[in-house]
């Protein structure tokens, strides 16, 4: 993705702690860039949350491709779904 302004790089979640909380750090960088705290066991909603929130650049990768690929052949059928792919991608980088 270019010109973006959001930490570049693969993200990945690192325990803090005794997990109760965890960091999103980008690989290479040495630290967090982001911190989510729950309070909660290995497994429960302050993971999941990390884990969510790291995959972020990969599902915005995917919705910019896929959204190619459906205003290649746009159609009534798949405006719908171009509709709500855009504001995905708006929402994120904007």
């Amino acid at each position: 993705m270019e010109n973006t302004k959001f930490t570049q790089g693969n993200w990945n979640v690192s325990k803090h702690g005794n997990n109760d909380s965890f960091g999103i750090y980008a690989d290479g960088s040495g630290h967090d860039f982001a911190i989510v705290k729950g309070g909660n066991e290995e497994g429960g909603e302050a993971e999941a949350n990390s884990k969510l929130i790291a995959a972020a650049p990969s599902l915005l990768d995917c919705c910019i491709d896929t959204l190619r690929i459906l205003e290649l052949s746009p159609t009534l059928d798949n405006l719908y779904q171009r509709n709500k792919l855009r504001a995905a991608i708006n929402k994120a980088i904007n």
